[in-house]
């Protein structure tokens, strides 16, 4: 009989549009902030509005550790709480914003105010009650022929951390030193806290997950220095050869390899900074000893064999199609975003029964198999969605990083089980967007337990005793005393189904009656829109403490901002989490017209004809393209004559256009700034006369255009999720110029080229860039006038100057055969 679980609910705290703003809650367990869409509020305004909000001391300070900006147009910037100059372990938020205008906020601080900072015991007698703590036989440090190949590891120094209540288990928060302690005999590695005042061990996060019958796991707590890597490729101009590869689990499937003196070995050059393969002839050690064929013929005939060399292959192959999967789907270059070099280890142990990921490198067990059904426990780990699901650990410490224990742990491993069915189906599916069977099954290829069909199953979790609804039938309390190997960690493998069960549901649709007694119906969105807002999920809304019920605000944001508000997608995730247990079911209107399901003929797409190469909403750009090779000329405080055209079928007979200009060169566009909004028929070339006023700055700026069917004014929520298109203009002072039809044949005469974009110029905070230059190919520098490089990269949308002296700079511009440069004022 199964059990009636609780329901979870997300709490949400909305800003309100006036200063100063109204809260529904303050204090520092706020987890997650959405801004009113009439709210326009800067990004560098994130730090004060997080401290305001969220209650911090005078002896709390935040320190900002990442900023990227995504395909979307979005900026992520997250923040590291410290307490007295110490950081605080786990405690991150992060602010999202688009066009510079914060649109959420999300993470989790702690109040550790009556942490003495002060420690008594040194790191060298800290570090001794962490060795007497883990009891190992023999450490990594202890063989250093292993040490560099197994990802550089160091013998740990500690670091002094403040642990979070919420983290440890204990009373309260604890400072603390930290330690990556990696053992050889037993098996282990992970960080160990150790109390810094009494010794006591508070802590252990793992980096290596020992196997169990649900555990064949790790996850990488620790980023590989390629530069330093042995295995890193030495030159770009090395040659990858294309062989054919009998694998032991997918048939023949082609690898890239290297020559070496009249051999061809696993290593793969021509993906990020390498994907290589190595034997470690059932050590429990880390030889560089390649795998070798004399004609790049991999066959049956030589490779499968009583030492079960074929599994290399499948390693091989393996984590080369999740380096693919990840950058042709989300444009991630291997699992830390820079092309991280991906070492596999085969052959590990004797009878070894598990694969994991060291914390910088692959290693795999060839279990205690023979390969027959029923005799022994795993087969060689190296089939395709274990390879994927190990990797995807690694992901999610580049991203999330969840710690390993209670709900975090779950979703880490759920996570990682999503991963792997994402690749398989990617790897050996048939390309459409709902998976077979077989695909929702981890580790069926490699299981040779009679009684079992595989690992775990994301369509029926149950079948292999795992929870589909949280706190249904088989759900493990993940609030146990003391998380260890021996109860998962708090279930970290058991309650994982059920992040597992809601993908698949998203994916493939469903409907029932849940452990909760509540009848669901989920439409399916397929696998390619599905992995998109899991992928978005984790890597931008997620924090290291997050629980399932943060998870189902995280997808609903990630939705939001690939599909639009209220549209179906959103939908399919919202229904697909109360499927689970968690929160409630889609309340809303859905907005057709934002929507990429359905055929009626009042659901077409309207799209420009005349822009240019414009996304329609369905699409993963976010409905806006930059038209980065032309710049229109208008006048200020003149009439400017703008000709706008548009084609669409099916919708009503009028439709609205709205267009800004970013008068004020800041990045926001602001209501002010709005020259253009009413309706019109659908007949193209619709003209309209603008005058833009005096108080416009002169120079390059932006403007926008967005359309939305005129039955349906809301339908697409903000502008942002509509129809829209972003243009360059140049607000000149004389010489009138009318706009012309906007798009890509506009005159020379309307037109001019610019090789590079600053705009806004003067600046205080973010330059936005606009080049004809692949930003793929492209890196920046930013100098002083006496040439001194102040800050470099790859080129990004958005730089941020705000940590520069006021005064005059040099952005250069290096596609590896052109340099441009041009000046840049810091304000």
């Amino acid at each position: 009989m199964k059990t009636k679980p609780f329901k979870i609910l997300s709490l949400i705290v909305v800003f309100f549009s006036s200063i100063p703003i109204a809260y529904a809650q303050e204090g520092k367990n706020i987890k997650h902030i959405r801004l009113k869409k009439s709210t326009e509020i800067s990004l560098n305004r994130a730090p004060e509005l997080i401290r305001e909000k969220l209650k911090l001391s005078a002896n709390d300070n935040l320190v900002k550790i990442n900023s990227k900006t995504d395909e979307l147009g979005f900026v992520h910037e997250k923040y590291q709480q410290t307490f007295k100059g110490v950081k605080v372990e786990f405690a991150t938020y992060s602010a999202h914003a688009r066009r510079n205008v914060l649109q959420t906020m999300n993470g989790e601080l702690f109040n550790v105010n009556n942490v003495n900072t002060s420690p008594k015991l040194s790191k060298e007698n800290a570090f001794q009650r962490a060795i007497s703590h883990t009891g190992a036989e023999k450490y990594m440090w202890d063989a250093p022929e292993s040490t560099k190949r197994a990802g550089n590891y160091r013998k740990p120094e500690g670091e002094l951390v403040i642990l979070p209540q919420k983290a440890s288990g204990k009373k309260s928060a604890r400072l603390a030193y930290k330690f990556d302690i990696y053992a050889l005999k037993p098996l282990s590695r992970g960080y160990l806290y150790i109390d810094a005042q009494t010794g006591e061990a508070l802590f252990f996060n793992p980096i290596i997950k020992h196997v169990g019958e649900h555990a064949h796991s790790s996850r990488n707590l620790s980023k590989i220095n390629s530069k330093n890597s042995e295995f890193t490729r030495k030159s770009l101009a090395m040659v990858a050869y294309s062989g054919d590869a009998a694998t032991r689990y997918s048939g023949t499937r082609k690898i890239n390899t290297t020559k070496s003196d009249n051999n061809y070995v696993l290593k793969d050059d021509s993906r990020g900074n390498g994907v290589n393969t190595f034997n470690c002839q059932r050590t429990e050690s880390y030889p560089s000893v390649n795998f070798t064929d004399s004609d790049n013929n991999w066959t049956d005939a030589e490779f499968n064999n009583d030492n079960k060399d074929n599994a290399a292959l499948d390693a091989h192959w393996g984590a080369e199609m999740t380096y693919d999967y990840f950058l042709k789907k989300h444009k991630r270059n291997s699992y830390d975003g820079n092309g991280a070099v991906i070492n596999s280890h085969v052959h590990y142990g004797q009878d070894y029964d598990n694969a994991f990921w060291n914390g910088s490198v692959m290693t795999y067990g060839d279990g205690s198999s023979n390969g027959n059904e029923g005799n022994g426990y795993f087969d060689a780990l190296t089939c395709v969605d274990v390879a994927a699901h190990e990797i995807g650990h690694a992901i999610c410490t580049n991203t999330a990083d969840l710690v390993y224990r209670r709900e975090s742990g779950a979703l880490n491993e759920g996570f990682s089980d999503i991963w792997g069915a994402c690749v398989e189906h990617f790897a050996k599916g048939d390309g459409s967007e709902f998976p077979s069977h077989e695909k929702w099954l981890i580790g069926d290829e490699i299981d040779r337990r009679s009684d079992a069909e595989a690992l775990r199953s994301m369509s029926d979790p149950n079948v292999r005793n795992q929870p589909d609804t949280y706190g249904g039938t088989y759900w493990r309390n993940p609030d146990c005393f003391i998380p260890s190997s021996s109860n998962d960690y708090c279930g970290v493998h058991i309650n994982s189904g059920v992040l597992n069960y809601w993908f698949y549901l998203l994916t493939m649709g469903g409907a029932g009656t849940n452990d909760s007694n509540d009848a669901f119906n989920v439409s399916a969105i397929g696998i390619t829109k599905a992995a998109k807002i899991a992928y978005r999920a984790e890597s931008v809304y997620l924090s290291s403490l997050s629980t399932f019920s943060d998870t189902r605000t995280a997808a609903i944001n990630a939705a939001t901002d690939l599909f639009g508000e209220n549209s179906y997608e959103v939908k399919s995730v919202t229904d697909a989490w109360y499927a689970v247990g968690v929160g409630e079911a889609f309340s809303g209107e859905v907005s057709k017209y934002c929507s990429s399901k359905g055929n009626n003929s009042n659901n077409q797409y309207i799209d420009f004809v005349a822009l240019g190469d414009m996304q329609n909403s369905s699409g993963s750009d976010g409905g806006y393209k930059d038209f980065t090779s032309r710049v229109a000329k208008i006048t200020k405080n003149k009439t400017n004559t703008l000709t706008l055209s548009a084609g669409f079928s099916g919708a009503s007979s009028k439709i609205k256009w709205v267009v800004w200009i970013d008068y004020n060169q800041d990045g926001v566009f602001a209501n002010k700034e709005k020259i253009v909004s009413r309706a019109s028929s659908k007949s193209d070339n619709v003209k309209f006369d603008v005058t833009i006023p005096k108080k416009a700055k002169l120079g390059l700026t932006r403007m926008r255009v967005t359309l939305k069917n005129g039955s349906k004014p809301k339908a697409c929520g903000t502008f942002e999720n509509g129809e829209v298109e972003d243009y360059t203009v140049n607000i000149t002072s004389s010489d009138s110029n009318n706009f012309g039809i906007i798009n890509t044949s506009l005159n020379a005469s309307n037109n001019e080229k610019f090789n590079l974009m600053i705009y806004p110029n003067p600046a205080a905070n973010l330059i936005h860039i606009n080049t004809q230059f692949n930003p793929v190919s492209t890196t920046y520098k930013v100098m002083n006038i006496m040439g001194s490089v102040l800050k470099s990269g790859n080129l990004t949308p958005t730089i941020d100057i705000s940590d520069l002296n006021t005064g005059l700079y040099l952005l250069e511009l290096n596609n590896g055969e052109e340099i441009i440069t041009k000046k840049l004022m810091k304000k």
